[in-house]
């Protein structure tokens, strides 16, 4: 049986998921957040996480939390995390006794969604960080996320530009808009260079099932897809598709030693939450804590991630294109601007309209329900 939850993508899924909960804690004893925030003890900060922590998409949160607090004043917080946490009523659970036992603000790296957000409610003097929100949030709960989308467009171009067969792969997690609209973004760049590209798109109804993944990609391998993209939080997707001699793409982290040879690139995701986080724990500090809003760390209409280092056999001519895209992103080209077909070829995007990727209510962020032209099981 699965329970209901709102999960990475900011909408309702069904998930299935199995408890083995660690805790790592650290500091002292609790005090309210804003106590400590007027100078009369420390922030207890408490990271929730559903799966190992040391995957690189756990990895990427956890350390920008850590790097936050050492930016804004080590002395001020401490810190503790759970992880393996499943999408079901335990998480709320574990949500409340953080709450209970002195945890003052928890960064919900699960994307729990009303899970979360339960436990929220019923603490309104605490505070809660909402990873990838949508909806209305509690009164106590800010909200937090990342363009992830631009960067996937940019991952597009590069396949685009690598392709020799015009067929390309996309491991993905679970069919809903958010993932629809990481892979519709990698075709939008594969098809802007290499106007034939097809994107082959496969589900696994898991952000981690590293034997699907691996399956998955060398499925898409034999199948004829030469460059392999992904949207998993570990890199077993990258590393099946290196030992098929296939091209591919990390992510949140620098990858380059799972796939040396045929390593793309991947988008680097820890600098920006990091940003994100300094800015809220600060504004903790100052009393000045803004709930119902997302933090993307930095101002509208630029570009929050960076590109990774390049792998070794990357051609330069590739490089050059996709960085040269890149440099007119950041100064305000929007890869989301019509006309924009789905996949039986209905414009569903007028010419000259542009999409905005941060717009909690848009098409991107949040409802992008249809494939776009050039992807094949969407």
């Amino acid at each position: 049986m699965g329970t209901r939850v709102t999960g990475k993508s900011g909408m309702k899924l069904l998930v299935s998921a199995v408890l083995t909960s660690v805790v790592a804690a650290t500091g002292c004893a609790a005090t309210a957040a804003d106590g400590a925030a007027a100078g009369h003890g420390k922030i207890n900060i408490a990271v929730i996480y559903s799966g190992p922590k040391e995957t690189p998409y756990g990895q990427a949160q956890i350390n920008a939390v850590k790097a936050a607090i050492a930016a804004v004043g080590p002395s001020r917080f401490t810190l503790k995390v759970v992880d393996d946490l499943p999408f079901d009523k335990q998480l709320t659970q574990t949500t409340e006794q953080l709450f209970q036992t002195g945890t003052d603000l928890i960064v919900d790296a699960a994307t729990a969604g009303s899970l979360f957000f339960d436990a929220c409610t019923k603490y309104p003097k605490k505070h809660c960080l909402e990873g990838y929100p949508a909806g209305q949030l509690p009164a106590n709960t800010a909200g937090y996320w990342v363009d992830a989308n631009t960067m996937f467009y940019l991952q597009g171009v590069a396949a685009g530009l690598l392709t020799k067969s015009g067929d390309t792969g996309f491991v993905n997690a679970i069919k809903l808009p958010g993932s629809t609209a990481l892979v519709n973004s990698f075709a939008l760049g594969c098809r802007s260079t290499r106007p034939d590209c097809t994107v082959h798109n496969v589900y696994l109804n898991s952000f981690s099932d590293p034997p699907g993944e691996v399956s998955a990609a060398k499925t898409l391998v034999n199948g004829g897809a030469d460059v392999i993209a992904h949207y998993m939080d570990d890199p077993a997707a990258l590393k099946a598709a290196a030992s098929l001699k296939a091209w591919s793409f990390g992510l949140y982290t620098d990858q380059r030693s799972e796939a040396p040879g045929t390593y793309v690139t991947s988008q680097i995701w820890q600098p920006a939450f990091t940003e994100i986080f300094r800015q809220d724990l600060t504004n903790l500090l100052a009393g000045k804590w803004k709930s119902g809003r997302i933090n993307w760390g930095t101002a509208a209409h630029t570009v929050d991630l960076t590109l990774g280092p390049w792998g070794k056999n990357v051609p330069a001519s590739v490089r050059e294109k996709v960085e040269k895209r890149y440099a007119e992103i950041k100064g305000g080209a929007n890869p989301f601007t019509g006309p924009i077909s789905d996949a039986k070829g209905k414009v569903r995007v007028p010419a000259g309209k542009e999409l905005d990727p941060r717009d909690p209510d848009g098409v991107v962020y949040a409802n992008w329900s249809w494939p776009v032209s050039g992807v094949i099981g969407g």
